[in-house]
């Protein structure tokens, strides 16, 4: 293919691109991006959950609180 013909390909191809076109690719792009990044991130919280003993982690975490319960009578 020679230099002219690539130029007025990529020319022609420069023209028929639309407002409409650019937006779709970028929200196509956008789109993936965004999958991507939720699916890194479940990934790394299923790889945490894997190491954590997560029983352990919630005793730890309750071990000396005092729980109250108030109830408050009927008033029928």
């Amino acid at each position: 293919m020679g230099a002219l013909e690539k130029i007025l390909r990529t020319g022609l191809g420069a023209a028929l691109i639309t407002e409409e076109g650019i937006k779709g690719y970028i929200s196509k792009q956008a789109q993936q991006r965004k999958q991507e990044i939720a699916n890194r991130i479940a990934r790394e919280f299923s790889n945490f959950l894997r190491r954590v003993d997560l029983h352990k982690e919630i005793r730890k975490a309750l071990q000396g609180l005092t729980i109250e319960i108030r109830i408050k009578p009927d008033k029928r």
